[in-house]
């Protein structure tokens, strides 16, 4: 569904798993399908941001799966939504997002500024 959307020129900008919905579609149970393209970022054939750009200083998306970028003002690209896929699968593997802080801001600093935990570290137990 992302390549899809980048192929297009189209950046979610929200990626996360209240956005991310598994149906059935022609005789496939799990077909992925993406929703909410609210925020979405149009960008143009040379890579740049089309003519709706986000105002400089605004943010948007869900913070917890947001790229640094995302949270430092930064350019976004399709990268943007790799990472955030990289976040929600690591939520799918541990049952907990891979950095959040007790208020935004201090979300935003350890997304920037840290690694989050291997998965290993946090998995939940396996059955035996």
């Amino acid at each position: 569904a992302l390549q899809c959307a980048h192929e297009r020129g189209v950046v979610h900008r929200d990626l996360k798993p209240d956005n991310v919905f598994l149906v059935a579609r022609a005789g496939k149970k799990d077909f992925v399908k993406l929703v909410d393209f609210g925020i979405a970022k149009l960008r143009n054939a040379a890579g740049g941001a089309a003519a709706a750009d986000t105002q400089s200083g605004l943010i948007v998306g869900t913070p917890e799966y947001m790229a640094p970028e995302q949270c430092d003002d930064g350019t976004i690209d399709a990268r943007t939504d790799v990472y955030s896929a990289g976040a929600v699968l690591y939520e799918v593997l541990t049952l907990t997002e891979p950095l959040r802080g007790k208020q935004v801001q201090e979300t935003f600093q350890k997304i920037v500024n840290e690694m989050p935990p291997p998965p290993r570290e946090r998995a939940p137990s396996r059955p035996k």
